[in-house]
């Protein structure tokens, strides 16, 4: 498996990128964001919104993407604000073809320039007109420049420029190049970048690992001219955008077809913008799930380390306790011929014989062959101590009970037998924590980015909504008002009125009703249900359905129909006894967008692989808040408001995960 290639734009990249946001010119600049190494500038161009997403050091593109924005803005984004907000995008220039971005804006008159470094570890710089620096993210010190407030600006020196080719500066460029490799110095020295170094050498048919230094220069003629068909086709040749696959692994994206990339799988994007946009939004969602899985197998590694200590640990006191009771039953085995034993040593030392005396008497007994001598290993008398030789050696001391010492063994090993049970136990409640590891609670801080939302693009999304399992669209009012506009606006001949027999429901529509089968006529019964007051109650309800022409705003004479009230004429259908319960899922979007949805478990697990369920319960916010937890550790972000809008009214309790 290969691994993700483009890191960074190179300038070839970056031309092709610029090529198309020249488009932009005109854009009016809204909000600007600062999340870690990112920018994002939010424009409004021709009646459409725009993002552009800068990651400073590494590249610039249109995005259809957003991460969680930081609740504080940095200083350098407020200052961003400041001078550019409202502001009109007047030029996107990339100077000598480096690895270098200057957006001009125009506000009030005045001219700011933002130059974006996208080599190294990158700037964003603010100048004015006249290139002199207003404020920069890093203030940065170089050999031949410095980047801080108040100096002129210069664009950093270049090993080759790309913008004006010549052969005899590439030839000594390539020549004097400290790689290894031809194929590095083309991407290095001559700033092609890995790719397109590549491709060069391939369409060149030259040995990509010659030694720079030493390519003959008829070759690096050849090569020189590949880069100049790579620069032209860049700057003026028809673009062709496509991400390279292998498997699910995004590995380049390029603006146009190349050799080196021919043998492997490709999707095609109508922009280049658009390719690089997937492909970093793709990189960074593998990127988290490889993230999440290493946190989880790293999680079951502790447990399992755990689970060996513990064990180890149990083994130990085991070992300990038996060897401490091997000793103690030694010792009460011959606790008679110890204490005569000791008794001697004893009574030889208050007869006024010297330590070395005693030892030497006690090799002549063991020589003559006495079983009391032969149980004495050593003496320590420095130590006051006897080492007798019973299961490999058991140190005793010379004053004292050794009773009292046999006892205290058994009492020790009896400690340590206690010990062992609750190590045991210990490894039990490990074993079950392994057994009972689920990988979708596990934790994990990443800002992935997200396709925007499309929650408000179309009409429905105001109300309650959802898709049955057969994909009939349903709409419930949130309130009086929205009850009074869904039926006068929306409702149409072929749809199917829903309602609870119970104060304190929303109208319904299931559009194409009256052509519906039955699933999706339960599946919105039980919606309605849902969101009546039968949720706040925990109790079922009958709900019935209507056909169009049965809902009216007349009533008998002498009665008022309040806001969202209507009139019900005629023969109602019945759905007895319909028991509240609501499921929250994931509905993915095409490559990673992805929205809430809620409805009846048949409906939201026929279009979500994660979903909770619901019932009429006493908690709230903090629901709301594991709700979204939950959701996280799919990898999935919803806020807090998200959520509430998709509930019932009322608490709940969660009866199940998926």
């Amino acid at each position: 498996m290969l691994k993700i290639m483009k890191s960074v734009l190179s300038s070839i990249d970056l031309v092709c990128v610029v090529r198309e946001l020249v488009a932009l010119k005109g854009a009016l600049v809204k909000k600007i964001y600062h999340v870690g190494d990112e920018l994002v500038f939010h424009l409004y161009h021709e009646g459409e919104k725009k993002a552009l997403r800068i990651v400073i050091g590494k590249l610039i593109h249109l995005t259809e993407y957003v991460k969680k924005n930081p609740q504080m803005p940095s200083n350098f984004c407020m200052y961003l604000r400041k001078y550019l907000n409202s502001a009109r995008l007047a030029t996107i220039k990339q100077p000598r073809l480096e690895r270098v971005v200057t957006l001009g804006f125009v506000k009030g008159g005045e001219v700011t320039k933002l130059v974006l470094e996208l080599f190294s570890t990158g700037n964003a710089i603010v100048l004015s007109e006249n290139n002199v620096i207003k404020q920069c993210l890093k203030v940065q010190r170089f050999t031949a420049r410095t980047i801080k407030p108040r100096e002129q600006y210069q664009l950093p020196p270049a090993d080759y420029d790309l913008s004006s080719p010549d052969f005899i500066e590439f030839k000594r460029t390539v020549k004097s190049s400290n790689k290894d490799e031809l194929v590095k110095a083309l991407a290095v020295d001559i700033g092609l970048g890995g790719a397109y170094a590549e491709e060069a050498c391939l369409q060149a048919g030259i040995d990509k690992t010659i030694d720079p230094g030493l390519t003959p220069e008829d070759e690096l003629k050849k090569c020189y001219d590949e880069v100049l068909k790579l620069v032209k086709k860049a700057k003026y040749g028809s673009l062709s955008p496509r991400v390279v696959l292998e498997g699910e692994r995004v590995i380049d994206a390029v603006p146009f077809e190349l050799r080196f990339h021919q043998s492997r799988s490709q999707r095609k994007f109508e922009t280049y913008n658009q390719a690089l946009d997937f492909f970093y939004a793709r990189s960074e969602r593998l990127t988290f799930e490889e993230k999440k899985e290493e946190v989880i197998q790293d999680k079951k590694e502790r447990i399992k380390n755990k689970i060996r200590e513990r064990r180890e640990y149990v083994e130990e006191l085991k070992r300990e306790a038996r060897e401490l009771k091997s000793k103690a039953f030694a010792i009460k085995n011959n606790l008679y011929t110890i204490e005569n034993v000791i008794n001697s040593l004893l009574k030889a030392r208050k007869n006024d014989y010297s330590w070395t005396e005693i030892k030497k008497m006690i090799e002549q007994e063991q020589e003559e062959g006495s079983s009391n001598a032969s149980l004495i290993k050593d003496l320590k008398p420095d130590d006051n101590k006897i080492i007798i030789d019973l299961e490999q050696g058991i140190e005793l001391p010379l004053s004292g009970s050794v009773t009292d010492l046999m006892n205290g063994l058994f009492e020790q090993a009896k400690k340590l037998e206690g010990k062992v049970e609750g190590a045991e136990e210990a490894v039990k409640r490990s074993e079950k924590e392994l057994e009972g590891f689920k990988e979708e609670e596990v934790k994990i801080e990443l800002n992935v980015p997200r396709k925007t939302d499309s929650s408000g693009k179309d009409w429905y999304e105001r109300f309650k909504w959802f898709r049955t399992s057969e994909g009939n669209l349903v709409i419930s009012g949130r309130d009086a008002q929205q009850n009074e506009e869904l039926i006068r606006k929306y409702l149409e001949p072929d749809d199917l009125v829903f309602h609870a027999d119970i104060h304190g429901s929303p109208f319904t529509i299931l559009r194409k009703g009256r052509k519906a089968g039955t699933e999706s006529i339960i599946e919105a019964a039980k919606f309605t249900a849902a969101h009546s007051n039968a949720w706040k109650t925990g109790t079922a309800v009958d709900v019935y359905h209507v056909k169009p022409y049965q809902v009216t705003k007349e009533a008998p004479s002498g009665e008022y129909v309040r806001t969202g009230g209507f009139m019900i004429k005629g023969k109602k259908e019945y759905h007895k006894s319909v028991k509240p319960e609501l499921c929250l899922g994931v509905e993915e979007l095409g490559e990673l967008n992805y929205r809430l949805i809620s409805g009846p478990r048949s409906a939201v697990k026929k279009k979500s692989k994660s979903f909770i369920t619901l019932e009429p319960g006493a908690r709230k916010s903090e629901l709301i808040h594991e709700v979204i937890k939950y959701f996280k550790n799919k990898g999935r972000q919803f806020s807090f408001e998200t959520i509430k809008a998709a509930m019932p009214s009322g608490g709940a309790r969660i009866t199940g995960m998926a």
